[in-house]
């Protein structure tokens, strides 16, 4: 099992990454946050997981937490690593946690591919076992997001802006307000 790689970027793709590790041109599957943190012919260093389904495949993260929390949704039945990577590509790892730790499953499902169902099923499997992961309680956000999405932004910037704009006791209206005027400085 391959662990952790260290090489030089040589190719750059829309969800994968190639490295050169000693002469060898490895694919390695990422969230699309890695991605967009990669530059042709830096030298890296990669946390990996690897599966094994039609054909072996590689998939790297660059923090320990995201590459737990891969593993952990893979094993929710229907949830195979296309999936997970698909879930890991629309937020931060410390939004999704506290998505499932808080229980907001309408939140999940609004992720593409991810039906309402799957979303109840990635909550009941992990609430519990996310209980570890130490990140930023989240309240409730979901009448935000849902608003936010249906004004045409995706999920992913939905999710940055209410996360850098939310405090506390603040109401949706004040939510949506402050995420519109992060959205448009952007």
């Amino acid at each position: 099992m391959i662990r952790r790689i260290t090489g030089k970027v040589v190719g750059i793709g829309r969800d994968r990454v190639v490295i050169d590790v000693c002469g060898f041109g490895l694919e390695v599957l990422c969230p699309a946050d890695v991605i967009e943190n990669l530059r042709i012919g830096e030298e890296v260093t990669m946390l990996t997981t690897m599966t094994f389904g039609d054909e072996p495949r590689i998939y790297g993260f660059l923090s320990e937490e995201e590459q737990r929390v891969f593993e952990r949704l893979m094993r929710v039945p229907k949830v195979g690593p296309k999936t997970a990577l698909r879930i890991l590509s629309s937020s931060d790892t410390e939004t999704l946690v506290s998505m499932i730790k808080s229980g907001d499953h309408r939140a999940l499902s609004r992720i593409p591919g991810i039906g309402l169902k799957t979303a109840e099923r990635i909550v009941a499997e992990l609430r519990k076992e996310f209980s570890d992961f130490e990140v930023e309680e989240i309240h409730d956000f979901s009448d935000a997001l849902d608003a936010l999405v249906a004004l045409g932004y995706s999920t992913k910037e939905a999710i940055s802006a209410i996360k850098s704009v939310a405090k506390p006791g603040m109401n949706v209206e004040d939510i949506i307000k402050g995420a519109l005027r992060f959205l448009s400085k952007l």
